[in-house]
């Protein structure tokens, strides 16, 4: 039987870690929530409302184990709450507005999708919501960044319009991958250059948008990849780094954070503790191993001995396997492909179950899940679906989503956030 708890023990030593933020990716977003654009794969009718929870056999023994594992932790986290209960911000990443999206959320009627998408987001009863605005996309070099600008000061301005707060990612675009339309020439790209151009990205982004939440980075090695310049992941230069820039921004009510990944040494935070013009730490959530659990508690517990606060701005299960490739989980399509099917969301569930028993535990103050879109559909794994090519999976799971959010219907999944969160503010 494999053990969730372990899965990505070995994945370290073979350097998965380099990457493991994959799902910072907006692959699901090849078309947008207001459900235009995009041919259907050729044969395929798709159960949009699918909520079949039959496992496929080829699958049974990795949901039995996350099942177990999911299990073990939620007996730890909620035997050590004893009834705590801190006020969480819940929240979610507002895919539709994600800057990896590029000049397709310029083009007519994506302003449009983008705020039924979060009328529905608000409809659950979510607190807040996360967007990714990524170097160099607000920067006055990028095409079109007037029309950028333009757009995110309008999303601030709806995003305040339902009391909601707002957290913006200013990490790093994924250009020139196959999880965004964008290319960008990083080549020659200093160090120096990168810090002063994204120090004036931030203070236009708290200037423009002014989101409740600027998290300049909480994954170095990732940002390190995307850029070419191993430098910045390591814990003593990407202090330096965060250091650079949060007390080079004129902040007003904008609070200021970084963070390593809870894939990588605890070295990153126990640095970024120690500079006074850090507000948070941030941290991201996805494999499920007992050391990076642990180094998420570790984390929370470090900043809040240091007086930081503390938000988990992106966390989802990620359904790797022993198998899968390690070599570049950035890329891992097949993992990817994996969250779409229905027979999933009752992990999915537990998992977000245990990141509110998590943030109530470590007084967590803001809980972001990443992939939002299947709080609106999953779609059935079948002969139809099963042997699908990645792309044509994502747009067949685009199409659910999208006829979903138009119809005002929830997944599962999404009820049952809807019903955590109500839980949780009582």
């Amino acid at each position: 039987m494999v053990n969730p708890m372990r899965l990505h023990a070995r994945a370290r030593r073979s350097n998965i870690a380099l990457v493991a933020g994959a799902l910072l990716f907006v692959a699901v977003l090849a078309a947008s929530c207001s459900g235009s654009g995009g041919k259907k794969p050729a044969g395929v009718e798709p159960d949009f409302a699918s909520t079949s929870m039959t496992i496929p056999p080829e699958y049974q023994e990795l949901y039995n184990a996350y099942d177990a594992g999911l299990n073990k932790l939620d007996s730890y986290l909620s035997g050590q709450l004893q009834g705590r209960n801190h006020p969480v911000t819940f929240a979610a990443e507002l895919l539709a507005a994600n800057g990896n999206r590029g000049a397709e959320l310029l083009e007519p009627g994506e302003f449009a999708g983008a705020i039924k998408y979060l009328n529905r987001l608000d409809e659950l009863g979510v607190g807040g919501v996360t967007v990714a605005i990524g170097y160099p996309l607000f920067t006055p070099s990028f095409p079109r960044y007037q029309e950028y600008v333009s757009f995110y000061r309008r999303i601030a301005g709806e995003v305040r319009k339902r009391g909601m707060k707002l957290d913006v990612e200013a990490l790093v675009l994924f250009a020139n991958t196959p999880f965004s339309p964008i290319k960008w020439d990083f080549t020659g790209l200093t160090l120096e250059r990168y810090k002063a151009e994204a120090l004036q990205m931030d203070q236009a982004i708290i200037k423009e948008v002014a989101p409740d939440y600027l998290d300049i980075g909480a994954e170095p090695d990732t940002a390190a990849r995307l850029l070419g310049m191993p430098e910045l992941g390591t814990p003593t230069v990407f202090a330096d780094y965060a250091r650079y820039i949060s007390s080079g921004l004129v902040k007003g009510s904008t609070l200021v954070g970084a963070g390593g990944s809870t894939w990588g040494p605890l070295t990153f935070d126990q640095e970024l503790v120690g500079i006074p013009s850090i507000d948070f730490i941030a941290i991201h959530i996805y494999p499920l191993s007992a050391e990076f659990i642990t180094n998420a508690l570790q984390a929370a517990d470090l900043a809040r001995a240091h007086g930081k606060r503390v938000i988990l701005d992106e966390a989802w299960l990620y359904k790797s396997a022993p198998g899968d490739s390690t070599s570049d989980i950035a890329g891992n399509t097949t993992v990817f492909g994996r969250d779409v099917f229905s027979f999933w969301a009752p992990l999915d569930r537990e998992f977000l179950k245990s990141m509110a028993e998590l943030a109530n535990l470590k007084q967590v103050d803001y809980v972001s899940a990443f992939w939002a879109n299947y709080f609106f559909s999953y779609i059935l794994y079948d002969d139809r679906t099963k042997d699908l090519p990645y792309r044509a999976l994502i747009e067949v799971a685009n199409r659910a989503a999208a006829m979903n959010i138009d119809a005002g219907v929830f997944s599962p999944t999404g009820e049952y956030y809807r019903d955590l969160i109500h839980e949780n503010i009582q």
